[in-house]
């Protein structure tokens, strides 16, 4: 709840109740300014509300002030914008013709600062004790702009009607009725019953009177934007063209049966059993367009009713790429391009395999088709480096990495692909030269950029390993002492495992992985300067 600091001036001392009740709101001796409440951001509550300490008040002549934390001036708030009315005092509301409120519920709930009231209050036995207010602020479970002073005080008792002046001139637009009550009065005062029988005769007729006799518009009493439709009949209900009648409920339920009974209530769309059928055919659940077939390093595909937009949809291709290639849709080619935006590589497509696409402006993306995993530089990054050379970071550039056991010059993150302006740090590299099919390949420790397949003594960081003389899977690591490629080698997959071989003495220092074990086959010699670090929850076994 907002925390309260009262401050006040007039001709009170704060705490004390107002000993005189004024039912007028004009009282000078009632009138309270300057009445500050420090209130602080309401998380988690709905509702932001302050109770004056001498709650219940007048309206017609409520001030409201705000200074947020840290400024110097106080704002003037808005009703309606900035706060609304709370706790509304409905039989003080009503015997003094008067409104009556007893809180402020402010719209912002994040409101934190110092809130200056100004306000008249009633006075009187109506006035809060400190008690009764903190038991109020603290126990706001109904919603404060709904509930009245009623609901949540216990009032010493019934609030008195009292008497007050009533201008004749707030019945202005009802003439008819002031001069009806003027004749039933005169009627009445009269002695003669004939009269008297008269003004009853009125008083009949017009409580008889169905057909509208003061004239009201459906727009006096908010109906304005309501047509003056009848209820639909079942046939009416079911013209899809009637547009001037209403819908209950149960004609409503009965248009829903009609439509649920149908067997291919949408027949514009495709049927459970036409989507399993194109499903069996495809083996593809997505937006599949058909089969293409190759000629001449071109696919083509025709639809009857496909239209290929912008955006994902699904092919099939007969056959595989000899080489890049372009698709033709319904008549509209374009190249094949992968996610980098480079034309696909030979054998990129297999033949009989779906694929997933993307319609671009100017060429049909094969999703899946990139080679490597690259991080994108501009030109002038590259100007002091050439193709394939081993990279690392340097004040937002680049420069050429070398093993020299110092950080950060052996901190290499992939390759220069200089003809395209990126790095790559992961996936198969072409453009090598001389590379030997699956030898592991190292940092150099000699000279910088470049690779070796001669295990660095001091500074051994495993880059890749050679899928063929001219291509290295790049794969950046800290070396172990097991870097033997298993029988079978990087081609065939790795799938001959009857023997793995590690050294016999560990050169370079190692660190297993936080989240990994490690074993090796021993005996095992670790050279002088060189350490193993095995991290807390990790094993090393050595067998």
């Amino acid at each position: 709840m907002p925390t309260t600091n009262h401050q006040y001036t007039g001709a009170f001392a704060p705490g004390v109740y107002f000993p005189v009740f004024d039912a007028t709101g004009t009282l000078v001796a009632n009138k309270v300014t300057d009445e500050l409440h420090t209130i602080t951001a309401e998380n988690g509550k709905d509702y932001h509300v302050v109770v004056p300490l001498y709650a219940p008040f007048f309206i017609n002549n409520l001030v409201i002030t705000f200074k947020q934390n840290g400024a110097s001036v106080f704002i003037p708030l808005t009703e309606g914008v900035d706060y609304l009315l709370a706790y509304h005092f409905l039989g003080a509301s009503r015997g003094c013709a008067k409104a009556v409120y007893g809180g402020i519920s402010f719209i912002n709930n994040q409101l934190a600062g110092i809130v200056k009231l100004q306000y008249q209050t009633i006075g009187g036995n109506w006035t809060l004790s400190q008690a009764s207010l903190n038991s109020l602020l603290a126990n706001q479970l109904q919603n404060p702009r709904t509930t009245s002073w009623e609901q949540i005080v216990q009032l010493p008792e019934v609030f008195p009607v009292i008497d007050h002046e009533w201008n004749l001139k707030d019945l202005i637009g009802a003439s008819h009725i002031v001069e009806a009550i003027e004749q039933i009065g005169n009627n009445l005062s009269s002695t003669s019953t004939a009269n008297a029988d008269a003004a009853l005769v009125i008083v009949q007729d017009h409580s008889n009177d169905k057909n509208n006799p003061h004239q009201t518009t459906k727009t006096q009493v908010g109906l304005g934007n309501v047509e003056n439709y009848a209820v639909a009949n079942t046939a009416q209900a079911r013209d899809s063209t009637n547009t001037n009648t209403y819908m209950t409920p149960q004609k409503t339920h009965l248009v829903v049966s009609d439509h649920e009974a149908k067997t291919d209530p949408h027949p514009q769309y495709a049927t459970d059993a036409e989507v399993q059928a194109i499903i069996a055919s495809t083996g593809f659940k997505g937006s599949y367009v058909g089969t293409a077939t190759l000629s001449a390093n071109a696919y083509a595909v025709t639809m009857t009713g496909v239209t290929v937009t912008n955006g994902l949809f699904s092919i099939k291709f007969a056959s595989e790429n000899p080489a890049s290639a372009t698709l033709t849709i319904n008549g509209v080619t374009k190249p094949l391009v992968n996610e980098e935006g480079n034309p696909i590589e030979a054998k990129e497509i297999v033949a009989n395999q779906i694929r997933t696409l993307i319609n671009n402006s100017t060429a049909y993306v094969v999703l899946g088709s990139m080679k490597y995993i690259s991080l994108p530089f501009s030109s002038s990054t590259f100007t002091s480096i050439n193709q394939n050379e081993a990279v690392r970071f340097s004040n937002g550039g680049l420069v050429k990495a070398i093993a020299d056991n110092t950080s950060p010059n052996n901190n290499v993150v992939g390759f220069a692909d200089k003809d395209s302006n990126r790095v790559v740090y992961s996936g198969i590299l072409s453009g090598f030269t001389g590379l030997e099919t699956d030898a592991i390949y190292y940092l150099s420790s000699t000279t910088a950029g470049a690779i070796t397949k001669t295990k660095p003594p001091l500074d051994s960081i495993r880059v890749g390993i050679a899928k063929s003389p001219t291509e290295l899977f790049v794969s950046i690591m800290a070396a172990a002492s097991n870097d033997t490629v298993p029988t079978g080698g990087v081609n065939n997959g790795l799938v001959d495992k009857i023997f793995y071989l590690d050294s016999k003495i560990i050169t370079a220092n190692y660190l297993i992985p936080a989240d990994k074990n490690a074993m090796s086959v021993g005996p095992l010699t670790v050279d002088t300067g060189v350490e193993v670090e095995i991290p807390s929850g990790s094993v090393w076994t050595i067998v």
